[in-house]
C-alpha cells in the first residue's frame, strides 16, 4: 500500500505540479518532464522520510488514527505533512539555491529572463514585471550531470528505505 501511495503521489506531483506548472520555462512539456524529474524525486523522497516515520509512530499511540473519518487520522496526517516539510526544506533550499528548480518566491527578471527573489522586491519593481511571468528557455536554470543526479537520487532512496526500516 505504501509503495502504491508513493508512486501515485510522485506521478501526480511530477506530471502536474512540477512539469505541468513549469512548462512555460521550457520549450515543451517533454523537456519540462525531463528537467523536473531530479528535483521532484529528491524532494519527494525527503518529504516521505519525514512523513512515514511520523505517521507510523503517531498511529501507534493515537487511537482511531488509522480511520479517515476520525479527526485523529487528520491530526496524524497534518503532523506527518509538517514533519515532511521540515525534513525536505534543506534539500529544497539547496535545489532552488543551485537553480535546479524554480522557487515559489521568484519572478523572472524582465531584462534577461533569470529568476529574481520575490521577497524584498518593491511594489514598483513588481508592477514593472507584471507582464513578464512567462520565462523562456534562457531562464538561467542549471542541470547537474546525469551521473551526479543518479547518485544523489540513489542516496535519497537509501535514506528513505532506512527511514522505513527503522520505523
Amino acid at each position: 500500500e505504501l509503495v502504491i501511495e508513493y508512486i501515485a503521489s510522485f506521478i501526480f506531483g511530477w506530471f502536474i505540479f512540477q512539469a505541468g506548472m513549469m512548462i512555460s520555462m521550457y520549450k515543451s512539456y517533454r523537456e519540462s518532464l525531463f528537467k523536473t524529474f531530479f528535483p521532484e524525486t529528491v524532494s519527494m523522497n525527503f518529504v516521505m522520510v519525514g512523513m512515514i516515520p511520523t505517521m507510523y509512530i503517531l498511529m501507534q499511540y493515537i487511537p482511531n488514527s488509522g480511520e479517515p473519518s476520525s479527526s485523529h487520522f487528520w491530526f496524524v496526517m497534518a503532523m506527518a505533512t509538517l514533519a515532511g516539510a521540515i525534513i525536505a526544506y534543506p534539500v529544497n533550499f539547496w535545489v532552488v539555491q543551485n537553480k535546479l528548480k524554480h522557487g515559489c518566491m521568484t519572478l523572472p527578471d524582465k531584462d534577461n529572463g533569470n529568476a529574481l527573489p520575490h521577497v524584498g522586491i518593491s511594489n514598483q519593481k513588481h508592477e514593472e514585471m507584471e507582464g513578464h511571468h512567462v520565462m523562456n528557455s534562457q531562464h538561467g536554470m542549471n542541470t547537474l550531470p546525469f551521473k551526479k543526479q543518479m547518485i544523489i537520487i540513489a542516496i535519497t532512496i537509501t535514506i528513505l528505505i532506512v527511514a522505513i526500516l527503522v520505523t
